[in-house]
């Protein structure tokens, strides 16, 4: 839980120490998936290096921090969903993240959808697909 908090920390204070990136006006009111994708299609950050602050690299950092809030928000809520399908030893930043991205570049046709939607519907695919159906229909 520290590293996870640590990542989250270092992530969020990467962002806002590099004012470069500018969020699409479309993305004003509603973050979809198609802006999640434009931050997680640059691929994983390299674990154990020291990040330049390059547009590159905070779009890295955007949407593994996109990702782990929308994730947190929505296991913290939902207690059912943690205990029936994540794993005891726990979810790495890196490991959620990677589940969101290969989702999304799966699925295109999900991408107009809310992004924190999608964090949820990629993890219940993930770690639960005896749910999958159900969070389907929600959608």
């Amino acid at each position: 839980m520290k590293t996870f908090i640590r990542a989250s920390i270092g992530a969020l204070a990467m962002i806002g120490a590099v004012s470069t990136y500018t969020v699409p006006a479309a993305a004003a009111d509603t973050y979809d998936g198609n802006w999640l994708y434009d931050m997680c299609k640059q691929g994983p950050l390299p674990s154990g290096k020291t990040f330049k602050p390059t547009e590159e690299t905070v779009a890295k950092l955007s949407c593994m921090a996109f990702t782990i809030g929308a994730f947190q928000a929505a296991t913290a809520t939902n207690t059912a969903f943690m205990s029936r399908c994540l794993p005891d030893e726990g979810i790495t930043p890196i490991q959620i993240t990677d589940i969101v991205r290969k989702f999304l570049a799966d699925h295109p046709e999900q991408r107009h959808k809310q992004a924190a939607a999608l964090v949820i519907g990629a993890a219940v695919l993930g770690f639960c697909p005896s749910l999958a159906q159900k969070w389907s229909d929600l959608q």
